[in-house]
């Protein structure tokens, strides 16, 4: 098993392409047991990750949230 820091190491090493592909894959997959929104940085693109069972930010449902905020 690496560590973390191996596996980001080589996650940033990875062609373009292949990052990409990284990625969508780990943004595809739900975080097990996440409670919270997550952070990641990938090869200086932040994402952030939504956890477990949260409603999608489409641009309908972002409006949605700000029309309904005081």
């Amino acid at each position: 098993m690496k560590t973390f820091e191996e596996i980001e190491t080589a996650a940033k090493n990875l062609p373009p392409r292949e990052r990409e592909k990284l990625a969508r894959s780990l943004s595809s997959q739900p975080s097990v047991g996440s409670v919270r929104a997550r952070c990641l940085d990938i090869d200086g693109d932040r994402l952030l990750e939504a956890p477990a069972g949260a409603l999608a930010m489409t641009p309908e449902r972002v409006k949605q949230l700000l029309d309904e905020f005081p």
